[in-house]
Protein backbone atom coordinates (compact mmCIF):
# COMPACT_ATOMS: atom_id res chain seq x y z
CA UNK A 1 0.00 0.00 0.00
CA UNK A 2 3.20 2.26 0.09
CA UNK A 3 3.92 2.00 -3.14
CA UNK A 4 0.09 3.21 -4.27
CA UNK A 5 0.59 6.21 -1.83
CA UNK A 6 3.88 7.03 -3.22
CA UNK A 7 2.84 6.88 -6.32
CA UNK A 8 -0.62 9.11 -5.23
CA UNK A 9 1.22 11.63 -4.16
CA UNK A 10 3.96 11.63 -7.15
CA UNK A 11 0.98 12.20 -9.26
CA UNK A 12 -0.42 14.78 -7.56
CA UNK A 13 2.90 16.83 -7.13
CA UNK A 14 3.29 16.42 -11.09
CA UNK A 15 -0.14 18.04 -11.63
CA UNK A 16 0.08 20.89 -9.58
CA UNK A 17 3.59 21.05 -11.70
CA UNK A 18 1.67 20.93 -15.15
CA UNK A 19 -1.21 23.67 -13.74
CA UNK A 20 1.66 25.69 -12.60
CA UNK A 21 3.74 24.91 -16.49
CA UNK A 22 -0.12 26.59 -17.89
CA UNK A 23 -0.30 29.61 -16.12
CA UNK A 24 2.90 30.39 -16.82
CA UNK A 25 2.55 29.48 -20.57
CA UNK A 26 -0.86 31.98 -20.34
CA UNK A 27 1.35 34.94 -18.47
CA UNK A 28 3.89 34.41 -21.25
CA UNK A 29 6.87 33.39 -18.68
CA UNK A 30 10.09 32.41 -20.26
CA UNK A 31 10.17 29.41 -18.55
CA UNK A 32 6.76 27.95 -19.25
CA UNK A 33 7.80 25.63 -23.07
CA UNK A 34 10.20 24.07 -20.52
CA UNK A 35 8.02 23.34 -17.70
CA UNK A 36 5.22 21.94 -19.84
CA UNK A 37 7.79 19.70 -21.27
CA UNK A 38 8.94 18.23 -18.23
CA UNK A 39 5.55 18.05 -16.12
CA UNK A 40 2.82 16.90 -18.90
CA UNK A 41 5.52 13.72 -19.28
CA UNK A 42 5.88 13.16 -15.86
CA UNK A 43 2.26 13.79 -15.18
CA UNK A 44 1.07 11.02 -17.34
CA UNK A 45 3.71 8.58 -16.14
CA UNK A 46 3.01 8.85 -12.25
CA UNK A 47 -1.00 8.45 -13.46
CA UNK A 48 -0.08 5.49 -15.43
CA UNK A 49 1.76 3.65 -12.96
CA UNK A 50 -0.71 4.74 -10.29
CA UNK A 51 -3.64 3.43 -11.95
CA UNK A 52 -1.75 0.11 -12.56
CA UNK A 53 -1.12 -0.35 -9.07
CA UNK A 54 -4.29 0.69 -8.16
CA UNK A 55 -6.30 -2.06 -10.45
CA UNK A 56 -3.43 -4.67 -9.47
CA UNK A 57 -4.61 -3.59 -5.93
CA UNK A 58 -8.50 -4.42 -6.80
CA UNK A 59 -7.09 -7.66 -7.65
CA UNK A 60 -6.23 -8.91 -4.50
CA UNK A 61 -8.60 -10.43 -1.91
CA UNK A 62 -8.14 -8.69 1.66
CA UNK A 63 -7.07 -10.82 4.20
CA UNK A 64 -9.22 -10.47 7.62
Amino acid sequence: MKTLKFWGILSGISAAATIFGAWAKLTHQSFADTMLNIAMPATAVCQGVYWYFKFTALGKKKES
